[in-house]
C-alpha cells in the first residue's frame, strides 16, 4: 500500500508540474489583457481630459474618427441620445436613406443569434452557461416568460441527479421551477460554505448512540439502551420504537419507512442479526457469529456483517440463509462497504480486503492506517496526517463486477490539521464530515468539518491552488490591517489558514449559534444525506444539521457570518 502511495505521490506532483506550466501561460495571456484594459483606460483618461470644459462642436471640429468615438462613448445616455436626435433632425433626405442602409448593416453585424434559433435549441445554449451568465444574458426574461420551465427544470435536475429523492416542485411551471432552483441553489452554497441553516435536537435514547442511517427522510437510530428508533428527519418526529433483545451496536436499511422497508440490526451479544420491519415486528434473527457484531451492510440483495469473531458473513436476507463465511480474519472488522456482488472490509488494524461474493474468494487487500470510510467504488482512508482517496474502477464487461484485484486509483491527497475522530461519506455528492472529539482540552469547542472530494488529480490540484491563493490574499489583506487590531487579526488569520490548509470548512451559522444548548459528550457516528447532516454522541443525543434555506449567509466584505429572517 505504501508504494502504490508513492506512485500516486510521484504521478500528483508530475501532475502540477504540467499543471504550473499552464498557469504560467495563462497569467502571461492574463498579464497581455491588463496591460491592454490599461493602455485603453489612459487613452480614455486622456480623451475626457482633452474634451473637458470643450463644447461638442469643439469636440467635432478638433478631433479625429477614433476620438470622436470614444467621446461618444464617454457621455452619458441621455446625452448621448439627444445629440442624436439633434443630428437626425437636421440631417437631409438623402443623408436618411444611406444612414438607413449603414443601420441594417450594423444590425446585421451584431444580432443577437440566440433570439433567432427555435426554442429548444435556444435552451440548450443557456445551458451551456453558468449561472451568473444565465441571469446577465439579455433574454433572460423572454426566456423565463416564454420557456423557463424547461430551462429551470434541467437545471433542478442538474443539480438533484445524486440526490435521494427527485426534485417535486409545489406546480409544474415556471414559477415553480425557478423557486425550487433557488432552494437548490442555496443548499448546495451552504454545504459549500459549511452554513447549517438550522440544527434540531432529536431526544429519546438514553444510553450512547451506537450506529444511525440516514436514507432520503427515513433516519433509523440505535442506542446502547436497547431501543431501536425510526424517525422522519423531515418533520423531526420519531415514527416507531422497537425494544431490541440486545443493546445495538450496528445497522443499515433498505427502502424507506413504508411496507417494504427492512432494517438490519446488529447486537453486542453472541452475534446475532435481527431483520425488523419498518412497522416494527422482528422478522427473523440470522445467527452465524459466535461473538457480537461491530458492523453490518445491506443491499437489495446481500447483508454482510462483520463480527467481533473477526469472522465475515454473507446472508441472502430476503430467504434468511447464509452464502458464505470468511472465517477468522486477522482481527475484528471495523467497518464494511458493499456494492452489487462484492465488498470491502477494513480491520481494526487497518488492513482492506475484497471480497468477491459470486467466487467466494478474497480479491485483493491493502495497508492503511486508522479511520477507514467506504461507499461503492470510492474509498476514504485518515491517518492522523493525511486523508487518502481512492477508487476502483468498474469493467467495461459488467457495471456491477469490479476489478479488485488492481491496484486502486489515487485520487488525491489531503494534509489535515486536526485529529479526526468520527465521521461519514456521501460518495454521490462528493463530500463527507468529520469530527475530533468535543473535549475542550483539544480546543476543538464542539467543531464538525466538511470536506468535498476532487473529480480527478486535476481537480484536486486546481482546488489546492485556490486555498493557497485565498490564504495569501487573507495575509495581505491581514497586514493592512495589524495597524488597527494586531492581536485580533492574527488569531483569526491562524485560525482561518488552518481550515484553509487541509481543505477542511468547520460548520458554522446555526451550528455556532446552537452551542448554548449543544452537548460536550463525544460525537460516535454520523450519516449524511442530500440534505441534512446526522450527528450522534455518547450521550444519547441526536443533531440534525439543514442546509436548506437562506437565513444565515456568508458575508462578502470580511468573511463572518450573518442572520437574517429568510429570504
Amino acid at each position: 500500500m505504501t508504494m502504490h502511495l508513492l506512485h500516486g505521490q510521484i504521478s500528483s506532483l508530475e501532475e502540477r508540474s504540467s499543471s504550473n506550466v499552464k498557469q504560467i501561460e495563462e497569467l502571461k495571456k492574463m498579464n497581455g489583457s491588463l496591460v491592454a484594459q490599461l493602455e485603453r483606460a489612459k487613452s480614455n483618461v486622456q480623451v475626457e481630459s482633452k474634451f473637458r470644459g470643450n463644447t461638442t462642436v469643439e469636440v467635432f471640429k478638433n478631433s479625429s474618427d477614433l476620438e470622436l468615438s470614444r467621446y461618444f462613448k464617454s457621455i452619458s445616455t441621455k446625452s448621448r441620445l439627444h445629440l442624436l436626435h439633434v443630428l437626425l433632425e437636421s440631417a437631409l433626405p438623402g443623408d436618411l436613406s444611406s444612414l438607413i442602409k449603414y443601420l441594417t448593416k450594423i444590425e446585421k453585424s451584431k444580432r443577437d443569434f440566440i433570439n433567432q434559433l427555435p426554442e429548444n435549441l435556444a435552451i440548450r445554449c443557456l445551458l451551456k452557461l453558468d449561472l451568473r451568465s444565465i441571469l446577465s444574458c439579455r433574454l433572460w426574461d423572454e426566456i423565463i416568460t416564454r420557456s423557463g420551465k424547461e430551462l429551470w427544470r434541467t437545471l433542478c435536475l442538474s443539480l438533484t441527479s445524486m440526490d435521494d429523492e427527485p426534485p417535486r416542485p409545489k406546480r409544474d411551471d415556471s414559477e415553480s421551477w425557478f423557486e425550487l432552483y433557488q432552494g437548490l441553489y442555496h443548499r448546495e452554497e451552504n454545504w459549500r460554505l459549511g452554513l447549517a441553516q438550522r440544527v434540531v435536537v432529536l431526544k429519546g435514547h438514553t444510553g450512547s448512540i451506537g450506529a444511525l442511517k440516514l436514507r432520503g427522510t427515513t433516519l433509523v437510530t440505535g442506542s446502547l439502551d436497547g431501543t431501536l428508533r425510526i424517525w422522519n428527519i423531515r418533520l423531526n418526529s420519531c415514527l416507531k420504537i422497537v425494544k431490541m433483545p440486545t443493546p445495538v451496536s450496528s445497522l443499515d436499511f433498505f427502502g424507506q419507512y413504508g411496507p417494504g422497508g427492512v432494517i438490519a440490526a446488529g447486537g453486542n451479544d453472541i452475534g446475532r442479526v435481527f431483520l425488523i420491519s419498518m412497522s416494527g415486528n422482528i422478522l427473523s434473527t440470522l445467527s452465524g457469529h459466535n461473538k457480537g457484531i461491530r458492523t453490518l451492510a445491506m443491499n437489495s440483495e446481500y447483508l454482510v456483517t462483520g463480527g467481533y469473531d473477526k469472522a465475515l458473513v454473507v446472508w441472502n436476507w430476503k430467504q434468511g440463509t447464509r452464502i458464505v463465511k470468511f472465517g477468522q480474519q486477522t482481527n475484528p472488522c471495523a467497518a464494511i462497504s458493499l456494492f452489487g456482488s462484492s465488498f470491502s472490509s477494513v480491520q481494526v488494524d487497518g488492513v482492506i480486503r475484497c471480497f468477491n461474493i459470486l467466487t467466494r474468494e478474497l480479491v485483493s487487500q491493502h495497508k492503511v492506517q486508522q479511520w477507514f470510510v467506504a461507499e461503492a467504488r470510492r474509498v476514504i482512508i485518515a491517518t492522523k496526517t493525511t486523508i487518502y482517496q481512492l477508487e476502483y474502477n468498474l469493467s467495461k464487461e459488467d457495471n456491477y463486477s469490479i476489478d479488485l484485484s488492481s491496484t486502486p486509483r489515487l485520487i488525491s491527497i489531503t494534509p489535515i490539521l486536526h485529529e479526526l475522530n468520527s465521521g461519514t461519506i456521501d460518495i454521490l455528492k462528493r463530500r463527507f464530515a468529520a469530527s475530533p472529539r468535543f473535549a475542550t482540552r483539544l480546543g476543538e469547542n464542539m467543531r464538525i468539518f466538511l470536506g468535498h472530494l476532487p473529480e480527478s488529480e486535476g481537480d484536486y490540484l486546481n482546488s489546492l491552488e485556490e486555498r493557497k491563493e485565498r490564504r495569501r490574499s487573507r495575509r495581505r489583506e491581514s497586514y493592512e490591517n495589524q495597524a488597527k487590531s494586531f492581536y485580533d487579526d492574527s488569531v483569526r488569520d491562524v485560525e482561518e489558514d488552518d481550515y484553509e490548509d487541509d481543505g477542511l470548512q468547520p460548520i458554522e451559522g446555526a451550528w455556532l449559534d446552537a452551542e448554548s444548548f449543544v452537548s460536550s459528550r463525544n460525537p460516535t457516528v454520523m450519516s449524511l444525506s442530500s440534505d441534512q447532516l446526522v450527528v450522534g454522541c455518547s450521550d444519547g443525543l441526536l443533531y440534525g444539521l439543514d442546509f436548506c434555506g437562506n437565513i444565515y449567509k456568508r458575508k462578502s466584505n470580511n468573511g463572518g457570518i450573518k442572520s437574517d429572517g429568510g429570504d
